[in-house]
C-alpha cells in the first residue's frame, strides 16, 4: 500500500516529520535517528525554549537557570530510568524525542503567553496564562509518558509515572526559585 504524504510533510526533513508524528502519538523515539548532533541541537532548543517560557514569570538570570535545570533534570531522569533497565542504546533517541516534543510545547507556550501579554488588561496577573498553558502541560506529560513507554517497552502507567515524577520535581524546584 502506498502511503500518501500530507502536504505539510512534503518539504520537511524526515526527522521533523517523525517528531510531528510523535506529537500525534503515531511514532516513538525508536523511529528517530541516533544522532549526537540532533541531541545537541534539541538540547539547546529545549533549554532556550524553557528559558523563554520562564522569562514570563521570573527575572532573566533566574529564567536562564530554570531553563538549564529543566534540561538537566529531564536528561538525568530519562538517562537514569533507561540506565536502570539496561537500555543504554535507547538513551540518545529517547532524549531527542523528549527534548523535541518539549521544544514544540515550549514554542506553543511562548506564543500563548505572548498573545495574552499583548492584551490591554493584565491577564497574566489574573492567571489566564497559566490556564492557557494547562492543556499544554497535560499534553507534554502525555507525550513524555508515550515516549518513555515506547523506550522502556512497558505499560503506559510506567511511562506516565516517570513523566509525572519529572514534572513534580521540576515544579518543586522552580516554585522555590520563584518564592
Amino acid at each position: 500500500m502506498i502511503e500518501k504524504k500530507h502536504l505539510m510533510y512534503a518539504y520537511l526533513p524526515q526527522p521533523l516529520t517523525t517528531i510531528i508524528n510523535i506529537c500525534r502519538f503515531e511514532k516513538g523515539p525508536q523511529d528517530l535517528p541516533y544522532s549526537v548532533w540532533m541531541l545537541g541541537a534539541f538540547l539547546a532548543t529545549y533549554t532556550l525554549g524553557r528559558t523563554l517560557v520562564a522569562l514570563f514569570t521570573m527575572p532573566a538570570g533566574m529564567a536562564a537557570l530554570a531553563g538549564v535545570i529543566d534540561s538537566a533534570l529531564l536528561a538525568a531522569i530519562v538517562a537514569a530510568v533507561l540506565w536502570a533497565r539496561h537500555l543504554y542504546p535507547r538513551i540518545t533517541q529517547t532524549l531527542i524525542a523528549c527534548l523535541a516534543v518539549g521544544s514544540v510545547v515550549s514554542l506553543l507556550t511562548i506564543v500563548g503567553y505572548s498573545v495574552v501579554s499583548l492584551s490591554p488588561h493584565p491577564l497574566l496577573l489574573l492567571g489566564v496564562g497559566h490556564a492557557l498553558t494547562g492543556p499544554l502541560i497535560l499534553w507534554n506529560l502525555a507525550l513524555n509518558a508515550h515516549i518513555l513507554r515506547e523506550a522502556l517497552s512497558t505499560r503506559i502507567t510506567v511511562g506516565f509515572a516517570v513523566a509525572f515524577v519529572y514534572l513534580v520535581i521540576l515544579w518543586l524546584i522552580t516554585e522555590r526559585m520563584v518564592h
